[in-house]
């Protein structure tokens, strides 16, 4: 089993492998101001929409919630028992979020801390199930009636969980959601969205991002859309057009044709997760950690980019 220090070790020595092949890097005009700011030490680590207006954010550190209203009111919403990793909301408000109880700054041990918590419109928590094996609970999707896709970044698997009867299962298990064993530390499966219908993933320690048919529900053919793209998490529009976060300085964008476009680079380090403005074109909320996990002392919280 990786240690944490093998696992900041092979993070910092991604950043000199992280982006070989972008075939443009140029840095589009754009223009951000942090809507939420804590200080160093803090990781924001996902972003969801409660509903249209407001955006939902996990402090993976701080032990907490933030609500931030599209109006531009933001607040603490919830605390945590553990650390919220991500979480997705469903049909009439309620949700699921998935903690590490032991937090990855502990060491090795957080992988037997995972646990699933339901939630509610107002950010009361019931804790529903915690894991009997080691993983690491990672991104989340909400596939419908009360089913939810969350990543082992671990085990190279992405599990379903069916809220109605309270049982997890192993939707899918492949090699190509599998970490990397020459990048000890870095996370296999990370991200994954639902886009017209099927599932589309980032593995960071492949440097892949892909896509994953769905035929009534089920798992079917995997593609490798990408496989030189370090990516955290992403957001896919209309036109089939990527944005992603990296972990890293840069925030990328892939369209269709292949080419990829750094449209930020620094200032939002350390960036985590990204959703699209439910209201306004080319405007997206990005989440950061300031650079934590590579010593960096800016701080962290939720940031609106117009591009």
């Amino acid at each position: 089993m990786i240690s944490f220090k093998q696992l900041l070790v092979a993070i910092a020595l991604s950043t000199s492998v992280t982006f070989p092949a972008i075939a443009e890097t140029e840095v589009l005009p754009t223009t951000f101001e942090s809507v939420i700011s804590l200080p160093a030490g803090h990781f924001f680590e996902n972003l969801t929409y409660l509903n249209k207006d407001e955006l939902i954010a996990t402090d993976y550190t701080g032990m907490s919630l933030y609500k931030y209203h599209l109006d531009g009111k933001a607040k603490l919403w919830a605390k945590v028992d553990g650390h919220p990793v991500s979480l997705r909301f469903g049909e009439g408000g309620n949700g699921l979020l998935s903690v590490h109880e032991v937090s990855i700054l502990e060491g090795d041990s957080f992988v037997n801390s995972m646990a699933l918590y339901k939630i509610n419109q107002d950010g009361q928590l019931e804790r529903l199930i915690g894991l009997d094996t080691p993983a690491f609970l990672n991104g989340m999707a909400y596939l419908g009636n009360q089913e939810y896709l969350i990543a082992d970044a671990l085990n190279g698997k992405i599990f379903k969980f069916d809220m109605a009867s309270n049982k997890l299962s192993v939707w899918l298990e492949d090699t190509m959601l599998q970490p990397e064993k020459d990048r000890p530390g870095l996370p296999g499966i990370n991200g994954i969205q639902l886009h017209d219908g099927d599932l589309y993933f980032t593995n960071s320690a492949k440097q892949v991002v892909g896509k994953i048919d769905i035929t009534e529900g089920r798992a079917g053919e995997i593609t490798v859309l990408a496989d030189d793209i370090q990516a955290d998490d992403f957001t896919i529009d209309e036109k089939g057009t990527w944005l992603i976060t990296t972990h890293h300085h840069e925030v990328i964008k892939y369209t269709q044709d292949g080419t990829k476009t750094v449209v930020l680079n620094h200032g939002i380090d350390g960036n985590t997760a990204i959703q699209q403005s439910t209201r306004e074109d080319n405007v997206f909320y990005i989440t950061n950690d300031g650079g934590l996990l590579f010593g960096g002392e800016e701080n962290a919280g939720l940031h609106k980019i117009a591009l």
